[in-house]
């Protein structure tokens, strides 16, 4: 039998790949949120047990499992959120243990790119660690570097300077 990607498998491929794209930038950008809110990846880990290495409280571990069940099919939800299995179908009793093996493994995903993050700054690669205020005040300074000893530019080097160092003000104010 020859194989062929046929135009329909082709589109259905392309799909699965467009989508895991978009998972995979749904992550990166909630890690950034998550690295700018100052989470660890010591705080995924479970606080029960005596010997446990996780630096989340017993509230905050919840809000993460909360957050992540809050991603599933809203029926899912509903057998996970269930106070216990009894009165379940057998399929039923399967689908909230697997959506139970989701939340960890969801939770573990977040911890290991969380952990590559860290072991990227002790590296000294820090490009995706930086808030976006950090990224924009560095901008600016390093503009503000670069006005201070141009010449022979085409704008007034001295009203932009002026500009610049305002805007590096108003970007460092801290908001309450």
């Amino acid at each position: 039998m020859t194989k062929t990607v046929t135009t329909k498998l082709a589109g259905l491929i392309a799909n699965a790949v467009a989508k895991g794209n978009t998972a995979d930038r749904a992550k990166t950008t909630a890690v950034d949120a998550m690295v700018a809110a100052g989470f660890v990846s010591t705080d995924f880990i479970s606080p029960k047990g005596k010997d446990s290495k996780s630096t989340a409280t017993d509230d905050l571990f919840g809000q993460i499992n909360d957050a992540i069940v809050a991603g599933f099919a809203t029926r899912t939800q509903e057998l996970v959120k269930a106070p216990s299995a009894k009165g379940m179908t057998d399929a039923q009793k399967l689908a909230r243990r697997n959506a139970q093996m989701q939340i960890g493994a969801k939770r573990n995903d977040f911890k290991t790119a969380l952990a590559k993050r860290e072991n990227a700054e002790t590296s000294g690669n820090t490009s995706r660690t930086r808030t976006p205020q950090q990224r924009v005040t560095d901008n600016l300074n390093d503009s503000i570097k670069v006005l201070q000893e141009a010449d022979g530019v085409p704008f007034d080097t001295i009203k932009v300077l002026e500009l610049c160092k305002k805007a590096l003000a108003e970007a460092t104010k801290v908001a309450h």
